[in-house]
């Protein structure tokens, strides 16, 4: 995988010469994912301010169990997409099980 990942350095450095900035992202991303590190899911600021708003207005209602949370979220806010509302959900249940973990050491 090494050797792999050298030809790959090699091309990478070959396209930054031709100022080929789409091969560019495209090598950076395949170098990762052949290292197999996780770049992690980046959350957008609008979610997590909500979420916070959330937590901060009804500290009580919201658990660790993403469903749970998915129905409240429909319930307390005016969210119109089912997409949107499952990241608000996924972000309080991690934001609770972090909480939780850190309350039980």
């Amino acid at each position: 995988m090494q050797a792999y990942l050298i030809g790959v350095e090699e091309l990478f450095i070959k396209s930054l010469e031709k100022n080929d900035f789409c091969q560019e992202k495209y090598f950076i991303c395949h170098i990762y994912s052949l290292q197999g590190d996780s770049l992690g899911n980046v959350k957008p600021a609008y979610i997590k301010k909500l979420a916070l708003e959330l937590i901060e207005r009804f500290p009580d209602k919201f658990t660790d169990d993403f469903e749970e949370n998915k129905v409240l979220v429909e319930k307390l806010t005016t969210i119109s997409t089912k997409n949107m509302r499952n990241r608000i959900a996924g972000y309080i249940a991690r934001i609770m099980e972090d909480r939780k973990s850190k309350n039980e050491t």
